[in-house]
């Protein structure tokens, strides 16, 4: 019969080292923290105004007429509340310009370098 001798000493240095690398692993991942913080959705529905005397002025000092100004007067829907920032533009690819209320609903806007041939529809956008 053969007689097999186990050393015991074998397996405690491997089980020292797997327990060493548990207890690492644990403080390291008890360590971070994840500061507070705020997340949300929500929906609102957007109201628009309605825009209306709209007037255009017109120089045509130069010989070709140009478009220097548009005032119109604009009107909250479903009771929405007054616009405090106005901007329009005459063509669908210009620079929106400021518009400033001159009484009441009454808003106007200056423009430079457009033509009357290439203003081609109104775009207002509005905000309270």
């Amino acid at each position: 019969m053969r007689r097999i001798r186990i050393r015991k000493g074998r397996f405690v240095a491997p089980l020292m080292f797997a327990g060493l690398l548990a207890t690492g692993s644990y403080a390291f991942m008890a360590s971070n923290t994840v500061p507070a913080s705020n997340v949300g959705q929500g929906a609102q529905a957007i109201s628009g105004y309605t825009a209306s005397g709209v007037s255009y002025t017109l120089d045509t000092s130069s010989g070709t007429a140009n478009v220097t100004g548009v005032s119109f007067s604009l009107s909250p829907d479903n009771g929405g509340t007054a616009p405090t920032t106005v901007k329009a533009r005459l063509t669908s690819t210009g620079t929106y310009q400021s518009c400033t209320n001159s009484s009441g609903t009454t808003w106007t806007c200056s423009f430079t370098g457009v033509t009357a041939l290439s203003a081609v529809s109104l775009d207002i956008a509005a905000a309270s």
